[in-house]
């Protein structure tokens, strides 16, 4: 039998509740602590917060996210605004389970190296956020764009336990995820890969599974439902558990 994770990826933004597409265009959905509570009746394997909120401080809403976090009865992991070990660890102390670092590795990857040590790398989570352009997948960090190959051999070299490979280019469109960038990045580093931005249907999040993904995450799937995209949390946690009982 096929044992994948499936999880929905929650986007905060001054404690709302929202959803983009193509990193842009969002749209406010609701209460997140009141979304977290519906995931949890419905059995969700776990779930991945961002909080995309900019502010003059740019550091987690540690407060807010131990609320968050006590409503919670699965596994939560959370990115957006980490840049420190201490920041980690006050992270860690709330409850949250992994952590994901994006724009504090600009300029060095050595912050994935040491919170590895520091916390295990089972803790520790890289967040790809990838682009498209002209047959070529870039990185991109703080609107700065590397060829993904090339970050990902510098990532090689550090410790990291989970990638998180976030699609832009297909983020909030529903129309399937990037399966080649999935094989792609299969063939170019040995860590798991949990692939983010695109699912419009559980086939789409079987199709991943097939084709290697450690993990399968999603947005628009579970918080919209029908062809006019009415707002409803839903995490059909006995459809999913089926769709990988047929293997």
């Amino acid at each position: 039998m096929l044992q994948k994770r499936v999880l929905p990826v929650l986007l905060i933004n001054n404690r709302d509740l929202v959803k983009s597409i193509n990193f842009k265009d969002y749209n406010y959905l609701g209460d997140p602590i009141n979304a977290v509570k519906i995931f949890n009746e419905m059995m969700s394997d776990e779930l991945f917060i961002y909080d995309i909120t900019k502010t003059s401080s740019d550091k987690p809403n540690f407060d807010y996210l131990a609320e968050i976090v006590s409503e919670a009865f699965m596994p939560i992991g959370y990115g957006g605004g980490v840049r420190s070990l201490t920041q980690m660890e006050k992270l860690f102390r709330i409850g949250i389970e992994k952590v994901s670092l994006n724009s504090a590795l600009k300029n060095s990857l050595s912050l994935l190296n040491e919170a590895s040590k520091d916390f295990g790398t089972q803790s520790i989570v890289c967040t790809i956020d990838v682009q498209f352009i002209n047959d070529t997948y870039y990185s991109v960090i703080d609107n700065e764009f590397t060829e993904l190959e090339t970050f990902l051999n510098k990532l090689n070299q550090v410790e990291v336990g989970e990638i998180i490979l976030n699609c832009i280019h297909k983020d909030g469109l529903m129309s399937g995820y990037d399966i080649n960038l999935l094989r792609n990045v299969l063939n170019l580093t040995h860590v798991p890969i949990t692939l983010c931005g695109g699912a419009g249907s559980l086939a789409d999040i079987k199709e991943a599974a097939l084709n290697g993904a450690h993990g399968i995450a999603a947005g628009s799937l579970f918080v919209y439902w029908g062809d006019e995209k009415g707002i409803l949390i839903n995490y059909p946690h006995h459809k999913i558990n089926q769709l990988f009982d047929q293997q």
